[in-house]
């Protein structure tokens, strides 16, 4: 079916640009287009793309870096696809410990991170399943 092969290829591309870019949820994503130069989130400079997750800060609010350490205060997006979602202090990635369950945030260290999300998300579904008959 023509519409399944579109369907699996538009979300290979979707899923491939979030792999690219990372530390950003998919809503975020169309702000990142590696085939046009990249303009602040805050609207206050416009830089190569090639700057975008290079471990510089070029914008002055961080926005060039979602998957580094680069900009003090800024948050990495765990996507965790299975568990929770959630931000993390961008002063973790690449720290050597795996603070999202994916492993998402060590993608330039040495750390080994097992995807250990769907495992949570069944032992928080269970949990609050055993909640739900106890009412």
């Amino acid at each position: 079916d023509l519409h399944f092969i579109l369907l699996i290829f538009v979300s290979f591309v979707v899923h491939s640009s979030a792999t690219a870019i990372r530390g950003l949820p998919l809503e975020k994503l169309s702000f990142y287009l590696p085939e046009k130069d990249f303009t602040c989130l805050d609207g206050s400079s416009t830089i190569p793309f090639s700057y975008v997750n290079d471990d510089y800060c070029d914008c002055n609010d961080g926005s060039d870096e979602p998957g580094t350490a680069a900009c003090a205060g800024n948050r990495f997006y765990c996507e965790n696809k299975g568990h929770q979602s959630f931000y993390l202090l961008s002063s973790r990635v690449n720290d050597g410990v795996c603070d999202c369950c994916d492993g998402s945030d060590e993608w330039n260290t040495d750390a080994t991170c097992s995807n250990t999300c769907i495992e949570l998300g069944k032992k928080v579904a269970e949990e609050f399943q055993k909640l739900q008959e106890l009412e």
